[in-house]
């Protein structure tokens, strides 16, 4: 039918499933005291660890760059990266099925997978818009900032929403 169409929804689809399982957040703690060195803890959140329930904590001390200890943490575990997943799939299951001839169902496909992967992304901006504030519990202090990956996902639903709809609007 038509490889532009194809090359939108596999390239997207690869975007966002890529986006969906590298980090989406990325919290550091502040500099403190264990066992007589100081450590740092890093912790580095994808899309994948937020439906788990699961979190890896990488201390590391701050003498030597080798992490001393990886602790594994469970959090409350969230259903939106699952709309990344599915988008991500059906963009991927779109651009496929726009080789088959003649068919219009890939155009909904794509901007139905979009439209899952941009709202699984903007409900993980909206459910972590405290990341940029430092978080003090005790005299533990994190700081956080979005990762590459969450940006990933919302680029690819974006890009494959307009461009479906740019190359449908020059096929009519």
């Amino acid at each position: 039918m038509n490889r532009t169409l194809a090359i939108i929804g596999v390239v997207c689809g690869l975007m966002v499933l890529v986006g969906f399982s590298t980090p989406w957040l990325e919290l550091n703690s502040a500099p403190y005291q264990l066992e007589g060195a100081t450590v740092k803890d890093n912790l580095k959140i994808t899309g994948w660890n937020l439906v788990l329930g699961k979190v890896q904590v990488v201390q590391r001390k701050l003498s030597s760059e080798e992490p001393s200890k990886i602790i594994e943490i469970k959090v409350e575990s969230k259903s939106y990266p699952y709309l990344d997943l599915v988008g991500g799939i059906l963009l991927a299951l779109g651009g496929v099925s726009a080789l088959l001839p003649k068919r219009k169902l890939p155009y909904a496909i794509i901007i139905l997978g979009g439209s899952f992967s941009f709202v699984g992304g903007c409900l993980g901006l909206l459910d972590n818009r405290w990341i940029r504030h430092p978080i003090i519990i005790g005299d533990y202090t994190v700081f956080g900032y979005y990762s590459h990956g969450l940006l990933i996902c919302i680029t690819g639903s974006l890009l494959s929403i307009i461009a479906c709809s740019l190359t449908w609007g020059l096929k009519r």
